[in-house]
């Protein structure tokens, strides 16, 4: 399903371009420069995530892990604090009031 989607996606653009170029509004050399970019971007990008894999496998991924445990007690202490300000307030407009 994804490949068909895809498939069409690409169908699709080919024949806009190709459209564009008959009517003169895109060059070939336009096209040719774009597709060569994008061509650029995408063996980057994968260049990119190939290194990152490594450095994400090996140093962010058990910190993550051992950050989740203090996850759940920062999310305590913000309820605390919450609490402990209601608490103020409410004590507060009392005396005042």
């Amino acid at each position: 399903m994804v490949t068909q989607c895809m498939s069409a996606a690409c169908v699709v653009a080919v024949v806009i371009i190709g459209m564009l170029i008959m009517t003169r509004t895109l060059t070939v050399e336009q096209v040719t420069k774009a597709v060569g970019r994008g061509l650029l971007v995408l063996t980057g990008g994968l260049m990119t995530l190939c290194v990152f894999k490594v450095l994400l496998a090996s140093v962010v991924i058990p910190r993550l892990l051992s950050l989740k445990s203090l996850l759940g007690w920062l999310a305590v202490v913000v309820l605390g604090t919450i609490i402990a300000v209601l608490i103020a307030r409410v004590m507060l407009s009392k005396f005042q009031g």
